[in-house]
């Protein structure tokens, strides 16, 4: 189970490494509710950090649709 503080840290990781990592599109699922939320605290908190386009999303299917769109 993830806390704030460790969306916080990884979402650091993740701004560090952007070079690295590059641009393009990252879809994240998450079905459980408390999950989802700390996964959008993470995609709010990185929004603009990286060229990564990050969204989170409850199903699978949805996730799909929007990285193939």
């Amino acid at each position: 189970h993830f806390e704030i503080s460790d969306i916080k840290k990884i979402s650091q990781l993740v701004e560090k490494a952007k070079d690295k990592i590059g641009d393009g599109r990252m879809a994240v699922v998450q079905p459980d509710i408390t999950s989802y939320g700390l996964t959008r605290m993470f995609e709010l908190i990185t929004e603009g950090k990286t060229q990564l386009d990050i969204m989170v999303f409850r199903s699978y299917d949805e996730a799909l649709l929007w990285i193939q769109s």
